[in-house]
């Protein structure tokens, strides 16, 4: 019952974005920011982004994209980031055309999903990514010695979350993982950046 109450209120997209803040969001968007500093006029899809937390950790040069399935929080990215472009729409079926995004950006999405729904969240990304775009992800991981780590996940509205050898093996089918690194706030997280599987024999053939 609990439980059912907590996730209720923390569905409502100002609340959310307190949570997260304290949950540390800030330390989350650090990581980020060193990542994509390099990143200039770029389309990025931030799959999943809720109410755009970490839109400011992209160059103001970049093309900034949020999709979610919830309403309310897409409407609530449009009045913090009116230059910017919402769809609301699951990550499992991205409404855009194939090879037409050059970064995406995945953040604690992934503990929502099945297993099923989170393989196809990443072929849908490598689908609609350019051949030469980037993958990134960042989640919190299941590590079952962490007892604070645990009692979030209980009261965490994502039901699956995941070690970092099983998120990697799920990425690993459709990218060729490049960086990867950990780090801790209440739960471990990890961040990984990855590249499309290219064809290197294609590759030489066209070069």
């Amino acid at each position: 019952m609990l439980g059912r109450v907590i996730k209720r209120i923390a569905s409502h997209p100002w609340i959310y974005d307190q949570i997260q803040l304290c949950a540390g969001a800030r330390s989350t968007y650090k990581r980020l920011s060193s990542q994509v500093a390099a990143f200039n006029s770029v389309i990025v899809l931030d799959l999943g982004g809720g109410t755009g937390l970490y839109r400011h950790a992209w160059p103001s040069s970049c093309v900034y994209m949020c999709l979610d399935i919830d309403k309310q929080k897409i409407e609530r990215f449009l009045k913090k980031n009116r230059d910017c472009i919402a769809l609301v729409a699951d990550a499992t079926s991205i409404p855009l055309q194939d090879k037409s995004i050059d970064v995406i950006v995945c953040i604690a999405v992934s503990h929502h999903l099945t297993d099923a729904a989170f393989a196809q969240l990443i072929r849908e990304s490598e689908r609609v990514l350019k051949t030469t775009g980037t993958f990134i992800y960042i989640d919190a991981v299941w590590v079952p010695d962490r007892r604070l780590s645990k009692l979030l996940w209980k009261y965490d509205r994502g039901s699956y979350p995941r070690t970092k050898e099983q998120i990697y093996s799920l990425i690993s089918q459709q990218y060729r993982i490049v960086h990867g690194e950990r780090y801790t706030i209440f739960h471990e997280y990890i961040l990984c950046r990855g590249i499309k599987k290219v064809d290197v024999t294609t590759n030489a053939e066209q070069g």
